[in-house]
């Protein structure tokens, strides 16, 4: 063994523990994005590095020469013999981990396509892998193996030591909490894994769906409750409006529903039965437990005494994203459409309520049927609810309903600061054209179509 070699084994024998160690191999790269150039500054020293580009030409010259570093030899860890390779004279491949080691401080520069996935195999125990163009933070960039890894290491070159993540303990006592691009790492995993990472930031989609008179009529029909769950299920949280059932029944059956032979389940709350007449109805949050958590107590919106602003009063929960840190309100209602415009007018009310409850909040989302559009409100009109302060996700261009008429009854209003979390992606799901049901299938479902907007899971800074 030479003397590089040796240096190297005795790095990580002062720190970390061998036990099976492995070789990642990663799959065929997905790539559709322009010849970019990535610079970054080596030390002197060993350095531990990973390809954030696919590279043009793959060759450890062309990637690491061209005149931009000096360095002496290039080395990955191989899982099946448990020994570092020399691969000076070799190639350098997306998904895997090098140590260089740099004979003087240069900036590192190379051309190639950005390298936005991966899937690589993990084998128990130590593995020395790369990263993709974006950095993330750890938890969310490693939530598919949450719980099957005992640490990460990477290698400081300045100070030519280890640095270490523990998943078990608080951020304040792990060196650092993000996998960056164009470092390499050490994973110590407790049995083989599959690693899936995509440069997709994770986000959380939430939707409105008014089922129209959903009670045990429609329970007892299980090809509309499966197309209902099926439905639910493309989304995070779904606010659920027109439930009329004075037995409770339905939506139990609708969340047995959703749940049968599912990996990811789903829980629901309800609210309490509202309407000024003998016609009453309910709304439910229906939320996939394995993405979002309930925070605290949902309630319905309480008038001031001798208002009476609402046929039926909003429901009003707060949610939190579990692998981030976006937290918001949702505010779902179904207005009244013979006073759409004085009941839509009063929303900004609520939204101040429901902000003097969560002092320390700044996300709110109104969502429902809000019927807002076509005879009973006009979209194009002035409203408090169009001040400033309110962003229209889905706005006045879409038609939300199944049947002939062409208007956007069902809207998704967020607060401005709410903006920043919002992706840009939003729109109308047509059920319809995604399960090829006819439109008797269609309507047996729904006259509405759900409505859905999705934001940033890790981006929140309230």
């Amino acid at each position: 063994m030479n003397y590089y070699k040796k240096k190297i084994v005795l790095i990580i024998s002062t720190v970390l523990i061998f036990s099976g160690c492995g070789f990642v191999a990663a799959d065929t790269p997905v790539h559709t994005e322009p010849i970019e150039i990535f610079e970054m500054e080596l030390s002197s020293g060993m350095n531990l590095i990973s390809l954030p580009l696919i590279p043009v030409n793959n060759n450890t010259g062309a990637v690491l020469g061209n005149n931009t570093i000096h360095y002496s030899a290039v080395f990955r860890y191989n899982a099946s013999s448990n020994q570092f390779e020399d691969i000076t004279a070799g190639t350098m491949d997306v998904g895997v981990g090098y140590f260089v080691n740099i004979t003087s401080t240069g900036i590192w520069r190379y051309e190639g396509i950005p390298y936005s996935q991966m899937q690589i195999l993990l084998h128990p125990g130590l593995n020395m892998i790369g990263w993709i163009k974006y950095s993330k933070n750890i938890t969310s960039a490693l939530s598919c193996i949450e719980d099957k890894y005992r640490y990460i290491a990477r290698w400081n070159a300045s100070l030519q030591s280890y640095e270490v993540y523990n998943p078990h303990a608080p951020d304040i006592f792990n060196q650092f909490t993000t996998m960056d691009r164009g470092v390499g790492y050490f994973i110590s995993t407790i049995r083989e894994e599959t690693l899936i990472v995509s440069s997709r930031k994770q986000q959380c989609r939430i939707a409105s769906f008014n089922i129209q008179v959903f009670g045990r009529t429609k329970a007892n029909k299980p090809e509309v409750m499966e197309n209902i769950s099926k439905i639910i299920r493309n989304f995070d949280i779904v606010a659920i409006q027109e439930i009329r059932d004075i037995t409770q029944t339905a939506v139990v059956k609708l969340n047995d529903t959703i749940n049968h032979d599912q990996e990811h389940q789903y829980n629901y709350i309800i609210g309490e039965r509202l309407g000024r007449t003998s016609s009453k109805e309910q709304y439910a949050y229906f939320y996939n437990t394995s993405t979002i958590e309930l925070i605290g107590s949902p309630y319905t919106y309480s008038e001031a005494p001798y208002t009476d602003m609402f046929h039926r009063e909003p429901y009003i929960a707060n949610f939190k994203v579990k692998n981030g840190n976006f937290d918001f309100v949702l505010i779902t209602i179904h207005i009244d459409p013979d006073e759409a415009t004085q009941e839509i007018n009063d929303l900004p009310e609520v939204v101040e309520d429901t902000k003097n409850t969560f002092g320390n909040e700044s996300d709110f989302i109104i969502l429902g049927d809000l019927n807002a559009d076509c005879r009973y409100f006009d979209e194009n009109g002035e409203s408090p609810l169009k001040s400033s302060d309110y962003f229209w996700v889905i706005n006045n261009s879409l038609d939300t309903t199944t049947k002939s008429t062409v208007c956007t009854y069902d809207r998704i209003i967020i607060t401005t600061e709410t903006v920043a979390d919002y992706t840009k992606d939003c729109g109308v799901f047509r059920f319809d054209e995604m399960y090829n049901l006819t439109y008797e299938e269609t309507i047996a479902v729904s006259d509405h179509y759900p409505v859905y907007a999705a934001f940033l899971s890790d981006m929140d800074s309230d």
